[in-house]
This record gives C-alpha cells, sequence and structure tokens, in this order.
C-alpha cells in the first residue's frame, strides 16, 4: 500500500476510518448470561450463548494507531473525507466521561449537518456546569445518563471559546442563569438500553441482543461517534487498553459492577474469532491503548446514545 501522500495531506489522516465488508458473524457472549440471569431470561445456570449480529463494520483509526495491530485489510471509508468529526483525545481528572462523550458526540451530529463552525468545539465545561449538583457525585460522575441527556437537550452548550475546559475539571461551577448566549442543543437525545432490548424481546433474547448492536452499528455509521456505556472492571485500567478488553474469569464470576464507563464508539470489528467489539476513543489520555484508543467487546456495552439535530 503506498502511503506517499501522507507527507503531503497529514489532516487527512487524523480521522481515518475503514471499513469492512463482513457479512453475519457469530459473536460469543458470555457475560450476557449474566445480564439475562438478572431480569430471569434464562435459567440460573452457566452456559455458552452464542448470538448472530448483523453488521456494517466501521473502524475509526485516530491519529498514530497502528494499523497491523487492529487489521491487515482495511479500506478507507467516508469519515476520512470528514475529520473535523473526530476530536483530540482528552485526559480527564475526574469521572467526567460522561460529558465528554455526550458533548463530543453532539459536535460530532452537528458539524455532520453543517450547523456549527468546522473549526470550532464544543464547552464541555459549560455542559458540567448545567448538571444540577445534586444529580453529580463528588467525583463528578452522572447519577443517570438519561438525566444527563435531558439537561443537554434542555440547556444545550456554549463553544469551546465562551467556556473553557478547567484543569483539573470545575465540578461545583456556579452559573449566570441570566446568560443569554446561544447555546447548541439537541433536537433528541435518546438512551437505548440493552436491558430494555432483552427485556421486549423476552421470547428471543439473542434477537434483541443482535438488534441492539446492529442498531448501533447502523448509527457510527451514519453520525461517526457514539456515546456508550460499558461495565468498569478494574482490570480494564489494569491492561490500559493495549488488547481487546476482555474481563478477568475472577471477574467473569463475580457481581456485575455497580458503576459504568462512558466513551465514544468511533467504530466495529470483529477479531479472529469472529467475536464483535468497538473501537472506541478513550478519556484517558493518548497513552491509553493505541494512542488514545481502545477496543471493547460488544457483550460488555449495556446502553448506547442517539442524538439528532
Amino acid at each position: 500500500m503506498d502511503f506517499s501522500w501522507i507527507t503531503r495531506m497529514p489532516h487527512l489522516l487524523f480521522p481515518a476510518m475503514r471499513q469492512f465488508d463482513i457479512c453475519w458473524e457469530t459473536v460469543s457472549v458470555r457475560h450476557l448470561e449474566s445480564v439475562m440471569m438478572n431480569i430471569c431470561l434464562i435459567p440460573l445456570t452457566r452456559q455458552d450463548i452464542i448470538v448472530y449480529v448483523p453488521n456494517d463494520c466501521f473502524l475509526s483509526d485516530g491519529p498514530a494507531i497502528c494499523l497491523s495491530d487492529i487489521s491487515d485489510s482495511m479500506e478507507f471509508t467516508w469519515l476520512k473525507e470528514k475529520p473535523y468529526l473526530l476530536c483530540a483525545v482528552i485526559k480527564q481528572i475526574m469521572a467526567i466521561c460522561w460529558a465528554i462523550a455526550f458533548v463530543r458526540q453532539l459536535e460530532s451530529v452537528l458539524k455532520n449537518k453543517w450547523l456549527m463552525p468546522l473549526t470550532e468545539h464544543l464547552s464541555i465545561q459549560d455542559f458540567i456546569d448545567r448538571i444540577p449538583k445534586r444529580r453529580l457525585r463528588s467525583d463528578g460522575a452522572a447519577i443517570s445518563l438519561r438525566e444527563v441527556g435531558f439537561y443537554l437537550q434542555k440547556f444545550g452548550v456554549l463553544l469551546e471559546s465562551e467556556c473553557r475546559l478547567a484543569s483539573p475539571e470545575r465540578i461545583f461551577g456556579v452559573i449566570n442563569r441570566r446568560d443569554k448566549r446561544l447555546r447548541r442543543c439537541p433536537k433528541t437525545v435518546e438512551v437505548h438500553s440493552l436491558r430494555v432490548y432483552l427485556y421486549k424481546y423476552k421470547e428471543d433474547a439473542f434477537k434483541g441482543y443482535g438488534i441492539f448492536h446492529s442498531r448501533l452499528q447502523t448509527l457510527i455509521k451514519e453520525s461517526g461517534l457514539v456515546s456508550v456505556n460499558f461495565l468498569s472492571y478494574e482490570s480494564y485500567w489494569q491492561e490500559k487498553g493495549k488488547g481487546i478488553f476482555f474481563p478477568t474469569e475472577e471477574e467473569m464470576n463475580s457481581p456485575l459492577p455497580t458503576c459504568g464507563y462512558v466513551i465514544l464508539a468511533a467504530g466495529s470489528s470483529h477479531d479472529e474469532n469472529g467475536n464483535l467489539y468497538y473501537l472506541c476513543q478513550e478519556s484517558g489520555g493518548t497513552e491509553f491503548g493505541f494512542d488514545g484508543y481502545s477496543r471493547v467487546y460488544a457483550n460488555l456495552i449495556n446502553a448506547y446514545v442517539e442524538m439528532s439535530a
């Protein structure tokens, strides 16, 4: 493959996306067992579950991601023509992953429809300031993603140039309710929960799981970036995103984590065994994973966010 164009047009490489033309594949979802058992959809006995998931697979490469470590057969896709949809990786100090993901997704949606300047960014700090403090934990973590979406839709956010992110991030800031500056708002915000899909299709939970991920992949294809919530295990932080993350055997046999972690899904693919995973932009800095991008198996994701403008 000839990459001589990189020296002439390095800016084109920033969001470089790859498309896979793969038909139906099997996805091993052992962790799905615990979710389904938790709402009494399968007997309380462990068994392997195989789910068939359709996929239009898109994979996004951030700057300097080692392509050979992800796939050796890729083609550039439409996102290569829209580098403005992908922002630089942020390193959070407080637990504001939800704010980073929601704001970046809104920015992607707005820019994709030419509803905000391509050279501007939206203010993460302004969004945090707009959330009632009783709805945030002391470390900045959000109590409810649906509430977060409600406040984003109600209040919107300023441009980053009007309210820059504090360092460390300001969690309990004071807002001026008389501030009449223009704020960008999503038209709709909807949080899709895997639990709801499994319950809706309780006669065929495998179908519910497949529809959940099929819609998520379609949304990534259409909008480029999607906020996803996945179960946060200690081993994820220990591995620092160097491989496709899956919990240890000990973690698999332990109770489900009580908290989640919100990151931006930028694409999806399959490993050598046909298991679906998502490539996500981290908020743990460029030293995490592949220059700020980690890979997470699909069966760890329990919610995603859909926005429109």
